[in-house]
């Protein structure tokens, strides 16, 4: 990954940094990163505790070769949306809190309310691209499932399709209340295996 992508959005540990850094120290590289922080219980996704990158915060800004520059989050699949733009502004307030210009927050589905809470980045993949093929059992593909496993197809574990907003402008509607407008760069993110 950090021969392919000038930006890394998952790194969810100390150890995975050092990793990061690492490689990225013996191929000459410098990717930006973001941290993955997990400030809402749900077993299905991983990340930092807000305490848990409070303890490692001087290690990962010493580790040569990165440019921290934000943290990225997901919201769990079963909150409500008052909830989940609870949850992007808790994010947001976090990497200011760190100095950290980059949120990347928002998805297909909730990608209004992290753009409310301050959001730099969007991950829009299945509004682009469709459902991804999800399996409850190995050999049984259906459309979605709550508890699911995503069906791997070749090397891609994902496609999805990242909107770095670089200006956004929010005005009043009468009838509909904000609309926003983007401006923006689109960049295709293929999570690849190896390495």
């Amino acid at each position: 990954m950090v021969k392919a992508f000038d930006v890394i959005h998952s790194v969810d540990s100390l150890a995975l940094a050092e990793r990061v850094s690492r490689i990225a120290v013996e191929e000459g590289r410098q990717p930006e990163v973001l941290l993955q922080v997990k400030l809402r219980p749900d077993p299905s996704k991983g990340g930092l505790s807000a305490d848990e990158l409070g303890a490692i915060w001087s290690d990962l800004q010493a580790l040569p070769g990165l440019r921290i520059s934000g943290l990225m989050t997901m919201a769990p699949l079963d909150i409500a949306a008052e909830q989940r733009k609870a949850l992007f502004s808790d994010c947001r307030a976090l990497a200011d809190q760190l100095a950290l210009a980059e949120c990347s927050m928002g998805m297909s589905t909730d990608w209004k309310e992290a753009a409310e809470a301050g959001s730099t980045w969007l991950r829009i993949g299945s509004a682009l691209f469709g459902s991804r093929l999800v399996s409850t059992d190995a050999g049984n593909a259906t459309g979605s499932s709550a508890r699911s496993v995503v069906a791997t197809r070749g090397l891609l574990s994902s496609v999805s399709c990242t909107i770095r907003a670089r200006t956004a402008s929010a005005k009043q509607s009468s009838n509909t209340g904000a609309s926003h407008s983007w401006t923006g760069t689109y960049d295709i993110r293929y999570p690849l295996v190896g390495r």
